[in-house]
């Protein structure tokens, strides 16, 4: 069925043509607004709205499902809340010089490939392109500040996004989901929000910009190709879960600076092969490190870093732990010869009680230079029997029980060298 609208008409009511089976109808110059879910489930297939339009109100044409292609009027200056959502169909928009586009404006147009936003756009909500599972690439306004909660999120098929120099916040889950993304320009950004790049599968690289303090949770949780990450020299905060399962990031360089790792921050990233924490840590979060079946090198800056329990359970191939050669003398420590992996001192009876499941050896001529040898009551060799295999390895310097008891107390197997 056609409608003709007659000349003379201003404004089409909403809900006025809502659910009606409409191929195509005819709208007259001079008509200036379309009211809200005027056409929402309608059968329209294409239709040709007047330059003197200038309002279109919500859900105006949402799940038109047969809707192929619209021309937006020159005259119009912002897409309201959902006008297009669930026109599956949708393959071709042209926008005129637009201000804003609201929430949830084209999401669920599962049938468009690319979307060009005009330069005049100052604000895009949050959701606007929310599932639009064919869109391909997409062309930010150089004029944009900030991306919204979820603009992008479950766009599968987005492989890239120019990012205007301009912006300085990501929102939270702005690019989630966005399977096919290989890179990402992160200009000169203030915030990144969390979840903005959760399972983003395709990623490979992200160089955090200078002025980001704080990677929020699950930022970048299951990038799973990601294999460069940069950290600028100003990052405090790495919160919980920010790149979990990023299975294939096999080195992270943290900077100078980093006060805090949060609860599973890395878990799960299987690839990793050695850390150094900063003198500025002073806390690793609950599994923090869990999983990282490969990581064999861990090196502590600072000694009084608060390790929570399971910072670093399981990792069942770790080899070696060092700290710095200046706190030997306050930790009591001393040197074992450099034939076996992991070196640790027992400082105390109770400190050795808390190892119950481990085997000890009291050596009689491993005291450090200076360092009287009754006050070196226990040591222990620990490890994997790979790690005992192995041989050679460098003399490694000693940490407090404290924090290696919370390191290796789930260590797979313990060896009594007596034997």
């Amino acid at each position: 069925m056609n409608i003709y609208i007659e000349d003379g008409v201003t404004e089409i009511e909403g809900w006025e043509y809502q659910y009606v089976d409409v191929e195509s109808i005819d709208l007259p110059d001079g008509l200036t607004d379309i009211g809200m879910h005027a056409f929402e489930d309608s059968s329209l297939t294409s239709i040709v709205i007047p330059d003197t339009v200038t309002y279109i109100g919500s859900h105006a044409f949402s799940n038109c499902s047969y809707l192929k292609s619209v021309r937006l009027p020159t005259g119009l200056r912002d897409i309201a809340l959902g006008t297009f959502s669930g026109c599956t169909e949708l393959r071709d928009v042209k926008m005129p010089e637009l201000l804003d586009i609201e929430a949830y404006a084209f999401s669920g147009c599962e049938s468009l490939e690319s979307i060009t936003i005009p330069n005049s756009v100052v604000s895009i909500s949050g959701d606007a392109f929310h599932g639009c599972v064919s869109l391909m690439a997409a062309r930010l306004p150089d004029g944009l500040r900030q991306i919204r909660s979820s603009v992008f999120f479950g766009c599968h098929s987005l492989v890239s996004v120019h990012i205007p120099n301009e912006l300085t916040h990501i929102g939270n889950g702005a690019f989630e989901e966005c399977h096919a993304l290989t890179e990402i320009f992160l200009p000169n950004l203030v915030t990144i929000g969390a979840r903005a790049f959760r399972n983003c599968r395709s990623l490979l690289s992200v160089h955090i910009p200078t002025k980001i303090t704080t990677i929020e949770n699950n930022a970048f949780f299951g990038c799973h190709s990601l294999t460069d990450v940069r950290f600028p020299d100003g990052l405090t905060i790495i919160e919980n879960n920010a790149f979990a399962g990023c299975r294939s990031l096999a080195s992270i360089q943290f900077p100078d600076g980093l006060t805090t790792i949060g609860n599973n921050a890395f878990s799960g990233c299987h690839s990793l092969r050695a850390v150094r924490f900063p003198d500025s840590l002073t806390i690793i979060g609950e599994g923090a490190f869990a999983g990282c079946t490969n990581l064999t090198s861990i090196e502590f800056g600072n000694v009084q870093v608060n390790i929570t329990e399971t910072a670093f359970r399981p990792c069942p191939n770790v080899l070696c732990v060092m700290a710095p050669t200046s706190d030997l003398a306050t930790l009591g420590a001393a040197r074992m010869e450099p034939t076996f992996s992991l070196q640790v001192v027992v400082t105390s009876e109770s400190a050795r009680r808390r190892f119950y499941d481990l085997q000890f050896w009291t050596p009689d001529t491993h005291a450090a230079s200076g360092t009287a040898k009754d006050t070196v009551n226990t040591m222990m060799l620990c490890g994997t029997r790979s790690a005992l295999r192995s041989g050679a390895i460098n003399p490694l310097y000693l940490l407090p029980v404290e924090m290696l008891f919370m390191i290796f107390r789930y260590l797979p197997r313990t060896y009594d060298l007596r034997v």
